[in-house]
């Protein structure tokens, strides 16, 4: 149950999420619904998004980090350089955790940081604060984490924190959130060919946009292994390191099919 003061807050409170990725908009649309009277606005890149915020006035903006063409880093910047929206809260959204991108995150002045998979009610405790006037500041670990909690289930490896997040969310959130869970996971094999497809083109900058969803999707799933491969084929892609991203792609084949069967269990239990 919120207190009165939250519950104002939610009813009241405008959003602007700027995401490219469709199927963590449906995430956040479903999250949002929840708290009831949200508004919600989304574009698909920064370039579409900031003179849509200067016109519209939200009073957050959710920021995936991740954007084609200017980055989530790039355009907060920019939104908080304009005194038309530098007193708008931002909060970095990302499937990267590491020191090092809160430390980005922290230099562009974000408010906070919500790492996927995302809980339902952290996110509503990071809009009241944000828009209640709370002060907070992002403060990148000492040491970096290498990788989440991991616990081995019957078929595969899945993060503790995921599945308990998907868990929870599936009994708090409407139906609609396990197919959006599940067009992920479902999705997962389609990226992979358009990773591959995009090698064989020299399309390395398409190669990059499919291993960072593969990252994401499989992180929000709790696939932590197959996660951090795809994250060293994003970084591969950056370097056009192609005779490792192919190894990846193997080996993320292989990891995809191992863990398959405890996904499908996770989402029908």
């Amino acid at each position: 149950d919120m207190n009165p003061i939250a519950a104002s807050i939610l009813s009241t409170t405008s959003i602007f999420y700027i995401e490219d990725d469709q199927a963590n908009v449906s995430l956040m649309k479903l999250i949002i619904k929840r708290a009831g009277n949200l508004t919600l606005e989304t574009a698909r890149s920064a370039e579409e998004g900031l003179p849509a915020i200067a016109e519209r006035q939200p009073d957050l903006v959710l920021m995936d980090i991740n954007l084609p063409g200017l980055s989530g880093i790039d355009a907060t910047r920019k939104l908080k350089e304009n005194k038309a929206t530098s007193h708008i809260p931002v909060v970095a959204v990302s499937a990267n955790a590491t020191t090092y991108d809160k430390v980005l995150a922290k230099s562009a002045d974000f408010f906070c940081y919500l790492t996927k998979p995302l809980n339902v009610g952290d996110v509503m405790e990071v809009i009241v604060a944000a828009v209640g006037g709370e002060k907070r500041s992002i403060e990148p670990d000492s040491t970096e984490q290498e990788a989440p909690p991991q616990v081995e289930e019957e078929t595969g490896i899945l993060s503790a924190s995921a599945i308990e997040i998907i868990q929870r969310s599936k009994k708090t959130l409407p139906d609609g959130y396990i197919d959006v869970i599940r067009k992920m996971f479902l999705g997962i094999p389609e990226l992979r060919d358009k990773l591959q497809s995009a090698l064989d083109t020299d399309d390395f900058k398409s190669a990059e946009t499919a291993a960072h969803k593969l990252k994401t999707y499989s992180a929000t799933l709790g696939a932590v292994k197959l996660s951090k491969m795809a994250e060293k084929a994003e970084f591969a892609t950056k370097n056009e390191n192609l005779n490792e991203i192919t190894e990846l792609l193997q080996e993320m084949s292989h990891e995809y099919y191992r863990v398959t069967p405890a996904i499908e269990k996770l989402l029908e239990s």
